[in-house]
């Protein structure tokens, strides 16, 4: 499981005080990155979690994020909000 960095807003930031951040890898799905963060967060191994699929579709997410630097994509998984960017997955509690 990967490394979260507890992350606080900003002025500039549009991420709630008790958000984390995980940035996405170079050859990593950003899909890959939302399963491994609530993994994390969860404790629990990637496959004891929900499908991904029954929240969002993960090649479509990952078609998304790799069409410019600006998407950003919010959605609901495992009692999380999620905001997926390209190069970062920023969880928060409550969906």
């Amino acid at each position: 499981m990967s490394d979260l960095s507890d992350r606080r807003s900003g002025p500039d930031d549009d991420l709630a005080d008790d958000c984390f951040r995980r940035p996405v890898g170079a050859d990593e799905p950003p899909s890959a990155a939302v399963v491994d963060a609530i993994a994390a967060l969860r404790d629990r191994a990637a496959d004891q979690l929900t499908p991904l699929y029954d929240s969002i579709d993960p090649d479509a997410l990952d078609e998304v994020l790799a069409s410019g630097a600006a998407a950003v994509v919010v959605f609901s998984y495992e009692e999380y909000t999620v905001r997926a960017r390209p190069r970062a997955v920023s969880v928060s509690r409550g969906a």
